[in-house]
């Protein structure tokens, strides 16, 4: 099977070139209005950003995708997940309350974009709509009630790099962003937390901060319950003396994960029901998750959109693929080329500075490719696609 997938640059001196209003021309080009039945109540999926980022997208393309919805006949509304919190003193947006400011920051606010701005899995990640996936590496995704609840589901994201994922599309904004903080955490690590009696002083900080009552304190030490556990990382984060652990996942069995958590959003609220648009724009090395945004490494590609997220996905990085580096990016320092791909080796890179032992970095490459074949394996989407270039059009000019 051969995917549409719509395309325009980011090239403007006009009106209508502006890539905002591109983005409402594949919008329609790619049949994403067939989606939305009049009544609706229709998801935004996008990454609200992170504190100190600020190559996130802007809230003018949420805004006008939320009237594009609103002719539709659809009822819209904006929505993102509480992350795992993996670094405290960085990522705000593990608290629920921190998540708002964090949001309120980066001009994210029901005002800006147009209507209501709901976190899926708010309060506290407990929740979560467990759906069949059909794929043997992560056999159910943990989906975000709002999300799971929703009637359709528009898919905006920000294409950039990610250190675990290679790169972060379409099938990334649903695979993770799409499911709740168990979801999140069984895409990021093998199994459940480990507690090593040697550091724990039963001081009882985790117990405090679990929000699921699945801490108890035995003889002095700290006693998890997998059973009642979310996996929400908090007893993780709080832990003074460092004893609480969880096994780091191998990168490609996380790329099958995220497209097996794509799935199940996809399979949850239906095929016929989702639509994708990527802005391969601000192409940052790293996650908007990241309290930092580095130099993107290639010039702005465009907009491009379709029903199929894993051809959407594809055609995004083969464009990225063929583009030259910028100067002074993490591209340009590793040397990469137009026509070389550039996710694989930055990602190899970055965990190389992280770690700087070789030892260390034994299989932490990012594996991209992985993801897009699980999830054509899935049947989500196909690999195959026809880039169909779109000229901009005063139809959707407002």
């Amino acid at each position: 099977m051969v995917s549409n997938v719509f395309y325009c640059d980011a090239r403007g001196n006009r009106r209508e070139d502006s890539l905002a209003l591109k983005m409402l021309r594949v919008f329609d080009e790619a049949g994403l209005k067939e989606c939305i039945f009049p009544g609706d109540i229709v998801a935004i999926k996008t990454h609200l950003s992170e504190i100190y980022n600020t190559r996130y997208l802007r809230p003018i393309y949420l805004h006008l995708l939320v009237e594009k919805i609103k002719e539709c006949g659809g009822k819209p509304f904006v929505t993102d997940t509480l992350s795992l919190g993996l670094r405290p003193h960085y990522f705000a947006k593990r608290d629920f309350e921190a998540y708002h400011h964090v949001t309120r920051m980066a001009g994210f606010t029901a005002e800006t974009v147009g209507c209501p701005i709901i976190i899926a899995d708010a309060p506290g990640g407990k929740r979560s709509v467990p759906v069949s996936t059909g794929s043997e590496v992560m056999e159910t995704a943990l989906v975000a009630p709002a999300i799971a609840d929703a009637d359709a589901l528009i898919s905006l994201a920000h294409f950039k790099g990610h250190p675990i994922a290679g790169f972060g599309g379409a099938l990334k904004n649903l695979g993770v962003g799409g499911q709740s903080r168990g979801g999140h955490f069984y895409i990021h690590y093998y199994g459940g937390y480990q507690v090593d009696v040697t550091k724990c002083d039963g001081c009882g900080q985790c117990l405090a901060e679990c929000i699921a009552d699945a801490i108890r304190i035995e003889q002095g030490i700290a006693v998890i319950d997998a059973a009642k556990c979310v996996t929400c990382n908090g007893c993780l984060e709080v832990c003074p003396q460092k004893a609480i652990s969880a096994p780091f996942t191998d990168f490609t069995l996380a790329a099958r994960r995220i497209a097996a958590g794509a799935a199940g959003v996809i399979k949850k609220l239906g095929a016929q029901k989702c639509g994708f648009i990527n802005l391969a724009i601000d192409i940052s090395p790293n996650c908007d998750c990241m309290p930092w945004a580095d130099l993107p490494i290639v010039p702005d590609i465009g907009v491009l959109a379709s029903r199929d997220p894993v051809a959407l996905d594809q055609a995004t990085v083969d464009l990225i693929t063929a583009a030259p580096a910028l100067p002074g990016s993490a591209a340009d320092e590793l040397g990469l080329k137009a026509g070389e791909e550039k996710f694989l080796p930055i990602g190899e890179a970055y965990w190389r500075e992280q770690y700087r032992n070789k030892d260390q970095t034994q299989g932490m490459r990012p594996d991209w490719p992985q993801q897009l074949a699980e999830a054509e394996a899935l049947g989500i989407g196909s690999r195959e696609y026809r880039l169909v270039a779109v000229e901009p059009s005063t139809a959707s000019l407002h």
